[in-house]
């Protein structure tokens, strides 16, 4: 393949161009000033902010967009020169993919991110630059995504953690600080830790495979407008690396690791605590440890080591669990071998309404066979009836559904947690109240609870999620319920935009029955269902599932799986519907942390389909002993 790498002469595009060079690809290269490194076969000069160079990019089938301005902690002297090469530098590579028919590989950074002590993931829910440059780098990545999406052009976000490696310099700042201690240790001099900062340090080689396997998937429309990160998923403290360079720097660096300790109580700045949580492998694949790593720092990458395009490998892959209630039966089931490798826990009234909720559920928890292995993860969803008996409600600001999201969360992080889910429903028996005057209106009433809860999940150490409804929903019983907020894609991103943290449950079987009205012959349904297929018919937001998908693909944590068909044939088996659930899970794999199977069983103690579900699941993720 004819590749180009804007800005290859620096630190990491030599190192790409060195991998793709080795990958049989043919490289040129373009910077500032003209020069070939090992590997490229011709070097261009050009300047990404200058719109000639859509000219001189023309002839390639692929561009790796490295070229940029490095100094995030400079950038504030020069917004404008820093955000005309980083973000309108890449609008004119995009568009001269556009314009030439080439893909694009956009390296952007890890400085897109709020400074937070989590695992980050590639959702929108830890988003927040406090430096020009991740501004820059984050308006570039909606370029990206903008270019996909309207133009077709197969386009991929990689956020590089902190690279380090051969041929980096001593530069200021902390983005060199690898290079900084190296240089400082082996001329025998202090190193000095400034603040109690810690970083994802990711070698080099490592994110140059990345690229270059991303290369090779370029046009796989599972990787299209879509970010991954690129790291260890394992966060170094700044002490810890001093250390290590000076045992790596040995006898001849004798220069002592310490401390500015001034600074260190007061240092917080843009490097606090992160690491990367879930990215591409080294062969292109999406998982959460490219290659060898890590390189200096020490443990287990972690996240979900998913393959995209139908191909699911790796050490971390999607979470398969089961869906059941508390209760002492159904815990027994569930945790029977073939033990899944989590549970969602699904909290009725009846469990989070008596006085003695949370002994009782603590009790029950306590005496079911125990999950045994350390991953063992718990998902808790909130009750479809409140704790005064009405239906919950994200828009009514009563006191029962406010209590019912303090226990959830208090349960949730009691039990170790890592997902809360409710439902985005403001429930109606009436299904002319679904105009979009109405539905405007439950939106605004939504947000306040919506805060409010993730807020709650936050402080409770878990992920805040709401989850699309149907059209018409039973309600656990038999009731037909509409909604005018939770049922279109539009409204759960919305959501998701306008409440920071804020993630998404996708629910398949709900969204399958949408888009069964959006399809459906109104004639062939009864007069009272009609208006909701009119509803949703009138100006659908997804005709397929991939477009609902793409909707909402930003904030995606954790999918129910399940069959549908039709308007009404809601949590059918796993091969039971409308869907081809085999070439459906390994995008929803891709795309999420837990894949939860939730189908409706003749008996709620027994897990039948929801077991089939399961094997099924398992074969096509390449667990072994699966069966289909």
């Amino acid at each position: 393949m004819r590749v180009t790498v804007t800005g290859g002469t620096g630190f990491i595009g030599r190192h790409v161009v060195t991998a793709l060079a080795g990958a049989g690809h043919e490289v040129t290269v373009v910077a500032r000033r003209a020069a070939a490194p090992p590997g490229a076969t011709r070097a261009l000069a050009g300047d990404v902010a200058d719109r000639a160079i859509v000219s001189t990019l023309a002839g390639a089938e692929a561009i790796v967009h490295l070229a940029g301005l490095a100094d995030a902690s400079g950038s504030a002297a020069d917004p404008v020169g820093y955000t005309t090469v980083n973000a309108l530098g890449t609008l004119n590579v995009l568009e001269a993919a556009r314009l030439h028919g080439a893909g694009v590989i956009f390296a952007s950074s890890q400085r897109v991110y709020e400074p937070w002590r989590g695992p980050l993931r590639e959702d929108q829910s830890s988003i927040g630059p406090t430096t020009v440059y991740g501004w820059g780098k984050l308006a570039a990545e909606g370029w990206v995504t903008m270019y996909a999406r309207l133009y077709g052009v197969p386009a991929v976000t990689l956020r590089l953690f902190s690279v380090y490696g051969p041929g980096q310099r001593a530069a200021g700042g902390t983005s060199g600080i690898v290079a900084i201690f190296a240089e400082r240790a082996l001329a025998g001099r202090e190193l000095v830790v400034m603040a109690r900062h810690l970083r994802d340090f990711v070698y080099v080689t490592d994110v140059a495979a990345a690229i270059a396997g991303t290369v090779a998937r370029l046009r796989d429309p599972a990787l299209a407008g879509r970010v991954f990160n690129i790291g260890t998923g394992v966060g170094t403290p700044f002490d810890d690396l001093a250390h290590l360079v000076r045992e790596r720097a040995g006898p001849g660096g004798a220069g002592a690791a310490g401390r500015d300790r001034r600074a260190a109580r007061g240092g917080r700045g843009d490097d606090r605590p992160r690491a990367a949580r879930v990215g591409l492998r080294a062969d292109g694949r999406a998982g959460g440890r490219p290659g060898a790593l890590p390189r200096l720092a020490a443990g287990d990458a972690g996240g979900g080591a998913i393959g995209t395009g139908g191909e699911v490998t790796g050490e971390g892959r999607a979470k398969v669990l089961l869906k059941a209630r508390p209760t002492p039966a159904q815990l027994r089931d569930r945790l029977a071998a073939p033990r899944p490798d989590g549970l969602e826990l699904y909290l009725d009234a009846r469990d989070l309404g008596p006085d003695d909720w949370l002994p009782r559920l603590r009790a029950i928890m306590a005496a079911a066979p125990r999950a045994g292995e350390e991953g063992f993860a718990y998902i808790v969803e909130g009750p479809v009836r409140s704790l005064d008996g009405a239906f919950f409600d994200v828009t009514r600001a009563a006191a029962a559904d406010e209590e019912a999201l303090a226990r959830l969360a208090r349960f949730g992080g009691a039990l170790g947690a890592t997902v809360a889910v409710i439902h985005l429903i403001a429930p109606t028996r009436d299904p002319g109240a679904l105009t979009d005057e109405y539905r405007e209106g439950a939106f605004e009433r939504a947000l306040p609870l919506l805060e409010r809860y993730a807020v709650r999940c936050r402080d409770a150490g878990l992920t805040p999620t709401i989850e699309n409804i149907p059209p018409v929903s039973q309600m656990r019983e038999g009731a037909a319920v509409y909604s005018a907020l939770g049922v279109a894609p539009d409204d759960l991103a919305r959501c998701c935009r306008a409440v920071p943290g804020l993630s998404i449950t996708f629910d398949l079987s709900h969204a399958g029955l949408y888009l069964g009205a959006v399809g459906a012959d109104r004639e062939g349904y009864p007069p009272a269902l009609r208006p909701t297929i009119d509803a949703y018919a009138a100006a659908p937001q997804a005709r397929t599932l991939d477009e609902y998908l793409d909707r909402i693909a930003p904030w995606l944590v954790n999918v129910h799986v399940s069959n549908a068909a039709g308007l009404l044939g809601e949590g059918l088996p796993y091969g039971g519907g409308d869907f081809d659930l085999d070439a459906i899970v390994p995008r929803l794999a891709a795309g999420a942390r837990y894949l939860v199977t939730e189908t409706l069983e003749p008996e709620q103690d027994r897990a039948v389909f929801m077991r089939e579900a399961q094997g099924r699941i398992a074969a096509i993720l390449g667990r072994a002993g699966a069966k289909v």
